[in-house]
Order: C-alpha cells, then structure tokens, then sequence
C-alpha cells in the first residue's frame, strides 16, 4: 500500500493488508505491502473478482471510538488509481461469510 502525500507527512500510514482465511493469492508491486488476496469467479455477476481484507490500526481504532463517542459516525474513504471500477466494501465479524 503506497503511503499518500498527507500520510508521507504526517509520517503514519493507514489500514494494513491482512491474511485471512480464504486467501489463495499474494499481489505483490514494489513500493506496496504484500496484498493477501482472494481470487475467484464471481457467478452473480459473471467475471473475475478479488477480495481481499484490511485491518484497522490502533490508531485508527481509538479514533473510530472516539467519534462514535462523539455521536459521529466513523468514514471510510476508498482510492481507485485509473478509474473506477465495481467494487463493494463490507465487515464480517470472526469467520463468518460476507453477506451477499
């Protein structure tokens, strides 16, 4: 995961790349984390699809606490480099399935 300008900045970076379970694949560019990833076919929508899992930093989990606390609601921001293609952005807790 490449670090943006703020991020270079401020000398911290965001959510890590994760293992998870069902993970076939390892995406790996230099200058970027290692990216576990699953790979498979998605028969709903007829193509390719690649799903892959991130976790939260410390960091960034007090500050998702505190705003909730604060009666705010946490956001997340997605960056797509080359335009923007279908994606879906979901939470699952422990190893239960994503909901489809």
């Amino acid at each position: 995961m490449r670090k943006t300008v703020s991020e270079k900045k401020k000398g911290r970076r965001g959510m890590k790349p994760a293992s998870f379970k069902e993970q076939n694949s390892l995406f790996v560019a230099e200058g970027c984390d290692n990216l576990p990833a699953c790979k498979q076919y998605n028969e709903q929508f007829q193509t390719d699809e690649v799903i892959s899992c991130w976790e939260f930093t410390d960091d960034e989990l007090v500050q998702i606490l505190k705003d909730v606390k604060a009666g705010k609601r946490p956001q997340i921001f997605l960056s797509i480099i080359g335009g923007q293609p279908p994606v879906a952005l979901f939470m699952r807790s422990g190893n239960h399935a994503r909901n489809n």
